[in-house]
C-alpha cells in the first residue's frame, strides 16, 4: 500500500554490563564456599560460611517469584542444618518483587523463632526504596556493605 508507514522498533538492553556489577569484597581469610544442594542452580547464590555467620550472595537480576520458593526453602535447610547466624546480600539484585519479600519475612521469622539473626544488605537505590515503601526497613536490619552486617552478627 503506497500510503502505509514502515515503523522500525529497536531493542536496546538496559542492564549492567556483568564487570559493573558489585562484587563483594572481604577483608577476611577465613570464608568458606559450602556446598550447593539446591534447585536454583549453581550461578543464582553463593554460600559461604565465616565462623558461624552463614554469608548468601544472591547473584539474580531479579528477585521474584521465579526464584522465591527455592531461595526460601534452600535458607530454611540452611537453618535446619544449624545456621542461626545469616546475611543476605541482595546488593546484584536490582528489583525485588513481593514474593521475594515475602519469603524474606517468613526467612526472618523462622530465623528469630530459633533464636537466631537475620540481616540484610542492599545497595540499590530500587531495592532500598521497596524496603522504605513497604516499611519493611523497620522490620530488617539493612546494611550497605556485607563487612556491616557481619559485624553487627559478630556482636
Amino acid at each position: 500500500i503506497e500510503d502505509s508507514e514502515l515503523i522500525k522498533l529497536t531493542l536496546t538492553d538496559l542492564s549492567p554490563p556483568k564487570s559493573e556489577l558489585q562484587k563483594p569484597q572481604y577483608n577476611s581469610q577465613q570464608i568458606f564456599e559450602q556446598p550447593l544442594q539446591s534447585a536454583i542452580g549453581t550461578n543464582s547464590f553463593k554460600v559461604r560460611d565465616l565462623n558461624d555467620i552463614k554469608i548468601i550472595h544472591c547473584n539474580f537480576n531479579r528477585a521474584n517469584l521465579n526464584n522465591a520458593v527455592d531461595f526460601k526453602n534452600y535458607i530454611l535447610e540452611l537453618l535446619n542444618s544449624g545456621g542461626r547466624k545469616m546475611v543476605i546480600d541482595l546488593t546484584a539484585c536490582r528489583i525485588v518483587d513481593s514474593t521475594f519479600l515475602g519469603s524474606l519475612v517468613l526467612l526472618l521469622k523462622k530465623i528469630s523463632d530459633a533464636k537466631g539473626k537475620l540481616s540484610l544488605v542492599c545497595s540499590s537505590d530500587i531495592c532500598s526504596w521497596l524496603f522504605v515503601m513497604t516499611k519493611m526497613d523497620n522490620v530488617f536490619d539493612i546494611y550497605q556493605t556485607v563487612d556491616e552486617a557481619i559485624n553487627n552478627l559478630a556482636d
